[in-house]
Order: structure tokens, then C-alpha cells, then sequence
């Protein structure tokens, strides 16, 4: 090989330096046509053109993880570069399954692969779990309760889809005095459309009737959070009828002696 040819191939040898010198500033880097470059400096060419697509295909990898963007296509096997963000979006996306679960309340869900981080997942998980299973314990006492009670407890939610009814409130809902079953529903409607109208500020009574007359109500109505985290409404009635009855007829009785 002459000199003319060494300074040749020395120039395509510090082209290829300079280019792998630039991939740490600016990874978007042109590739090399392989072709140009004589025999000695050819597989340093293929060599930096391999490194540059290595380095993009990480740096567009890692920029879908940092937003979150799991459903991806991971780099070529041959891209060692990649093999330890490829570990992570693996168990990111186990976590997201993980997290799906936990979501649909299965608490046994626990990580051992994430480090520090495995330790705050799980000490997540078993607070959620303790949480929800006060939760439910308070529930079920606030049921018995809501049960027991001698007044018409109805719960629903703002979609006025009914949560809860306790007995009495059943004795109001299904009337078995009422014969024809299409009347009955009717009243029920009518009755419940009139419940759920009415304004929802809590503190403030209401009075309300069955649509037969038959009976009278004070109305209470109260915001709480169900048990599975739905807004709902709760609402107590008390009976007045008696009271109601009596003074419609002194009402009455006033009415004929002033006649």
C-alpha cells in the first residue's frame, strides 16, 4: 500500500472517530455508506453505523417508557444497549398488570423485583387491603343498623339506582294490601320520581306522601359514600300520619263550626 493510500484510508479512519466522538452530543447521526470506505476502514464503518442504530432505537425506546407508553415494539435482540431498559419495561408492564389486579380488589398482588420501590407497592397494598376491609366491616354495622331501624331507610345513588332498603322502607316499595301489581308498581314509581326530585340540601325537611294519601313522611336526606365508592344519598323518613290525620280533621272540624 503506498502513502497515497495510507493517508486515504487514515482520513476515512478519523471520519469514522469523529462521527463516534459526536454520538455522545448529538446521537443523530447520518449513517455511513459502507461502501465508500476501502477494505481496512469498511467494518469500523458498519461498526459505527450498528452503535448509531443501536443508540436510537434505545433513545426512542426510553422516550416512550418516561411517557408512560407501555404497548411498544422493544429493540432488536442484538441490541445490548437496550437489554437493561428492556428488563425494566418488562416489569413495568407486569406492574401494570399487577396494578389492574389490585384495582379490581385483589390484594395478594406483592413485587420483589423493583427494589425501594417493591417496598412502597406493598406497603401500598396492604394498607388499601386494611383500609377496604375496615370499610366493610363499617358497612355491614352501618346496615345493621340501617336495618334495624323503625323508620323508612332507602339509600341510592345519583343515578337513582336504590343501593339499600331496609324493612320498613319495603312495606312503603311493595304494599301487599295493593291487589292489582300494575297499580302497585305505578304508585311505587310515581312515589320514588317524588323522593328523588326533591332537593338534596342536606339539614333541610321535606314532607312527602304516598301517592294513595294513605300515609305522611318528614324527610331527611344525607350525602355519604358508599361502600364501593359511589356518592349516594341517603334517605329517612318518619312517619306523621297519625299526626298528619289529626290535624287535617281538627282542620276539618274548624272548618264546619265556622260554617
Amino acid at each position: 500500500m503506498n502513502i497515497e493510500n495510507n493517508e486515504a484510508l487514515f482520513k476515512q479512519y478519523e471520519l469514522i472517530l469523529e462521527k463516534y466522538l459526536l454520538l455522545s452530543s448529538n446521537p443523530d447521526q447520518e449513517p455511513l455508506d459502507e461502501s465508500d470506505f476501502e477494505e481496512g476502514a469498511a467494518p469500523y464503518a458498519a461498526a459505527f453505523n450498528k452503535a448509531a442504530r443501536h443508540l436510537a432505537e434505545l433513545r426512542e425506546f426510553t422516550d416512550h417508557l418516561s411517557k408512560g407508553q407501555l404497548k411498544i415494539d422493544t429493540p432488536p435482540r442484538d441490541n445490548r444497549l437496550a437489554a437493561p431498559v428492556k428488563n425494566l419495561h418488562s416489569q413495568l408492564r407486569h406492574l401494570s398488570w399487577q396494578a389492574k389486579q389490585v384495582a379490581k380488589g385483589d390484594y395478594s398482588q406483592n413485587i420483589d423485583f423493583m427494589g425501594d420501590f417493591a417496598d412502597s407497592f406493598n406497603m401500598m397494598i396492604t394498607q388499601l387491603s386494611e383500609r377496604e376491609r375496615r370499610l366493610k366491616s363499617e358497612h355491614t354495622i352501618l346496615l345493621n343498623v340501617l336495618e334495624n331501624n323503625p323508620h323508612v331507610v332507602i339509600v341510592a345513588d345519583t343515578q337513582n339506582e336504590i343501593l339499600f332498603s331496609n324493612k320498613s322502607a319495603k312495606g312503603i316499595l311493595f304494599d301487599s294490601r295493593r291487589k292489582n301489581k300494575q297499580d302497585q308498581d305505578q304508585d311505587q314509581l310515581d312515589f320514588l320520581n317524588t323522593l328523588f326530585t326533591l332537593p338534596k340540601d342536606e339539614g333541610e325537611n321535606h314532607e312527602i306522601s304516598t301517592p294513595d294519601g294513605r300515609s305522611y313522611y318528614n324527610l331527611q336526606i344525607n350525602k355519604l359514600d358508599w361502600v364501593d365508592g359511589r356518592t349516594a344519598y341517603l334517605y329517612i323518613l318518619y312517619d306523621i300520619t297519625k299526626m298528619k290525620l289529626s290535624e287535617m280533621e281538627l282542620i276539618s272540624i274548624a272548618y264546619i263550626d265556622t260554617a
